[in-house]
């Protein structure tokens, strides 16, 4: 929650960290300027809603080994301008999406 306290971030960079904890909606409520996220190889469980979409267009989204799954995320479907995205090792066992 206190992410919210940075609405000017652009780039949350804290992978390979040994970080736990559950992420949510709320974490990222208000940092609508986020282009680059990474939280990869940390213990993190993302609990978000399935009609969740994100205030932010992400370019980088690094969230390997991070348990986001099984289902395939579908707020995924809202960040139109990604160029790099890293999710294995995800918890992801759906299969892949058509609009993927």
């Amino acid at each position: 929650e206190s992410l919210g306290l940075l609405p000017n971030l652009e780039g949350l960079l804290i992978g390979y960290n040994s970080l736990t904890g559950i992420v949510s909606e709320v974490n990222f409520i208000k940092l609508s300027k986020l282009k680059f996220l990474e939280m990869s190889s940390n213990s993190f469980f993302f609990n978000v809603s399935s009609n969740w979409v994100p205030p932010f267009q992400l370019e980088y989204i690094a969230i390997g080994s991070c348990n986001i799954g099984p289902k395939f995320p579908a707020w995924l479907e809202t960040q139109t301008s990604v160029k790099q995205l890293d999710m294995s090792q995800s918890g992801v066992s759906d299969s892949t999406p058509d609009w993927f």
